[in-house]
């Protein structure tokens, strides 16, 4: 994270204006453990595009990290619906971990009744599985999105919360050994 930090913030330096830039220096400042300055940071991406649902979702995970759930589904709450499934597990997990799991609920029943399940459903079934806390349905949706080769790996860092339920499996450590990385780089809970 810290590295991550440096490289976010020298970004910020070379592009003051942009929001996607902003929402990264959010995460990394969260994941580094700064969270009033995460908060701030997305808060700064917002107001620079109030659109983008990637500021979005980065911004709806530092409100959640100081617990401001409302405004933390509000935020995922401006993402399009009709953008590609994946958006939609995003929208589910936050407003699962703020406390209202019904998105989560929907999606889980609507996912596990589509056939063939579109790119990306595996993951969204994992995000809102670990939004209400479903580890067993979460690493098994998991396990089918790399069978499906769905880029979940590389969507979220490892260090992120959400995965704190899973983060000591056995079946997390395999996953992450799938796409070469160290489990052991990821044990450790988030704050």
């Amino acid at each position: 994270p810290g590295e991550a930090l440096e490289e976010a913030l020298r970004a910020k330096s070379l592009d003051r204006y942009s929001a996607v830039i902003a929402a990264w220096v959010a995460t990394t400042l969260r994941l580094s453990g700064k969270l009033d300055a995460a908060v701030i940071e997305a808060t700064r991406a917002i107001e620079l595009d109030s659109v983008n649902p990637p500021t979005q979702a980065h911004a709806a995970h530092a409100f959640l990290a100081v617990g401001r759930k409302a405004d933390a589904r509000a935020a995922v709450d401006r993402i399009p619906r009709e953008l590609p499934l994946a958006w939609a597990g995003i929208v589910a997990d936050v407003h699962g971990m703020s406390g209202d799991p019904a998105p989560a609920v929907r999606l889980i029943r609507d996912i596990e009744q589509m056939r063939p399940r579109p790119w990306g459903a595996e993951s969204s079934l994992a995000w809102a599985s670990l939004g209400i806390g479903d580890t067993t349905r979460a690493l098994a949706a998991l396990e089918r999105a790399l069978d499906a080769r769905e880029m979940w790996p590389s969507f979220f860092s490892m260090l992120e919360p959400m995965y704190d339920p899973v983060r000591h499996s056995a079946r997390f450590a395999a996953l992450l050994r799938r796409v070469g990385l160290d489990p052991a780089l990821f044990m450790a809970p988030s704050r």
